[in-house]
């Protein structure tokens, strides 16, 4: 009977230590008006569900002889997360560019509808070239690991949160644009197909990744890439790809995020079952037929797609 007391007696303490911790988080007007409770509650009790019997974790071997660590966390979207595919090196890289640069600026979220005046992200951030030096070893990787081609994407962000740094709930999926408002980025390379994540430095306190739809937390350690459709393969949007950067409660966060485009991802499977592609069929395996993409590195958009040529400019 004691025993039960003291279980009962902690639980009732471990909850009373989240609402304090979501009670504080609420105080930050930005967090107040963009963030649930619901959501925050879950931010503060990150957990994973281990119950679906066909999520697992694997290692595999690719083409080009690498072992990559797997784990599985949704069919619905596809969403997985690989252990360490970012090296020390890779991170140390990063943030040495990150910390040096006269170039990182606040980052804002463009057409979203939040409450007047208040942010729906915080976070400070560097957009980098896919041919920056600290970045290179990163996008070699992921093109000869993954099937999905990072080539076909738009230049990775570094993003660092603080202290109340937060992204609230969205999704990467973009309404359609014309090609005069954003010089025919959607027309010729699509929307944003799937999202890489990798994590350079993890918050001591807060910070997850959630994704509110499948009550799901991902807590990741620095090297740790996240990878997740945010539509099919008919370019419907998956519902269920709606997430979240969790405040930063202690500590700081940073990350690369890198929005992968749907055209031209000739590597992919084609889906068989179903309209959504395959987890374990995103990764080059060994003993597959090597197969490069049809591009290295990003074309230029023709004039016809509303790109833009630097001999257009007149003398």
């Amino acid at each position: 009977m004691q025993s039960f007391l003291w279980v009962l007696c902690f639980l009732f303490a471990a909850r009373s230590h989240k609402w304090e911790r979501i009670k504080e988080l609420l105080e930050n007007d930005d967090i107040k008006n963009t963030w649930t409770k619901s959501d925050l509650m879950l931010c503060t009790n990150p957990r994973i569900p281990f119950t679906d019997s066909e999520l697992f974790c694997q290692a595999v071997l690719t083409t080009m002889l690498d072992i990559i660590h797997i784990e599985y966390l949704s069919i619905q979207p596809t969403l997985f997360k690989i252990h360490k595919f970012g090296t020390p090196s890779m991170i140390s890289s990063i943030k040495k560019r990150f910390f040096t640069s006269d170039e990182v600026t606040e980052q804002r979220v463009e057409g979203a509808t939040y409450s007047a005046g208040h942010r729906g992200r915080v976070a400070d951030g560097l957009w980098l070239e896919p041919h920056e030096p600290c970045v290179i070893p990163l996008f070699r990787k992921l093109q000869r690991s993954l099937r999905v081609n990072p080539a076909i994407a738009e230049n990775f962000l570094v993003l660092k949160y603080d202290k109340n740094g937060h992204y609230a709930p969205h999704y990467d999926h973009l309404f359609p644009m014309t090609k005069e408002y954003d010089d025919g980025w959607f027309e010729f390379f699509g929307n944003r197909m799937a999202t890489a994540l990798l994590i350079v430095q993890q918050a001591e306190l807060g910070g997850g990744t959630i994704f509110p739809h499948l009550d799901l937390v991902v807590e990741s350690d620095p090297g740790d890439l996240l990878l997740w459709f945010n539509a099919d393969s008919n370019d419907v949007r998956e519902q269920n790809s709606l997430h979240a950067s969790c405040p930063v409660e202690r500590g700081q966060k940073m990350a690369v995020s890198l929005w992968i485009r749907g055209n031209f991802q000739d590597q992919l499977f084609c889906p068989v079952q179903s309209s959504r592609y395959s987890a374990v069929d995103m990764v080059k395996r060994i003993g597959d037929i090597k197969h490069f993409p049809q591009f290295g590195s990003r074309p230029q958009i023709p004039r016809e797609y509303g790109g833009y040529w630097d001999d257009d400019v007149e003398d």
